[in-house]
């Protein structure tokens, strides 16, 4: 039986990057976003109050907090990029196909395949090259927008969202 969606990924540390920040979740984001911006707020009031010394305080905290929120971020990325390199010498090559009940993904350095249903999807984000299926457990999928083997990948958006009924 032939896959009605073939796709073939490499896991750069851009698209490692994309998958990180995608995966993050919705309510830690949100709570590193608002400290960031109540503690801006904080020091424009300082200034007002003319209190520049806590000014300063407030606008280096909410300035930390976002440098640390995107350290994070990238250091996990860089993570998941090194264990690729010590592991196999190389950026990770998967081959991801969607067939009508069934996603198999394959790992062509390890030669390791997967399969899993689609609602096992629990979350869908598209970033600008990527679609990262968020599955039970955590674990990614990366399907890359220009990795389509076929040229159906237009179409693709409009299908995944139909099959992972239990995704977000």
């Amino acid at each position: 039986m032939e896959p009605l969606f073939s796709n073939a990924c490499v896991q750069t540390e851009q698209n490692l990057l994309e998958m990180t920040r995608a995966s993050v979740p919705v309510w830690y984001r949100l709570y590193c976003r608002l400290l960031s911006a109540v503690m801006a707020v904080c020091a424009i009031v300082m200034v007002i109050m003319k209190m520049y010394m806590f000014t300063a305080l407030f606008f280096a905290l909410a300035v930390i907090l976002a440098a640390v929120y995107e350290a994070k971020i990238r250091s996990a990325a860089k993570k998941s990029l090194k264990r690729n390199e010590e592991l196999y010498g190389r950026d990770v090559e998967t081959r991801i196909f969607f067939y009508e009940d069934t996603i198999i993904g394959k790992n062509l350095q390890s030669g390791t395949a997967v399969r899993t249903g689609y609602d096992k999807v629990k979350k869908i984000v598209e970033t600008p090259s990527l679609y990262v299926l968020i599955l039970d457990g955590n674990i990614s999928v990366l399907v890359d927008k220009g990795g389509f083997i076929s040229d159906n990948g237009a179409d693709f958006s409009k299908f995944i969202k139909e099959k992972c009924v239990n995704a977000k």
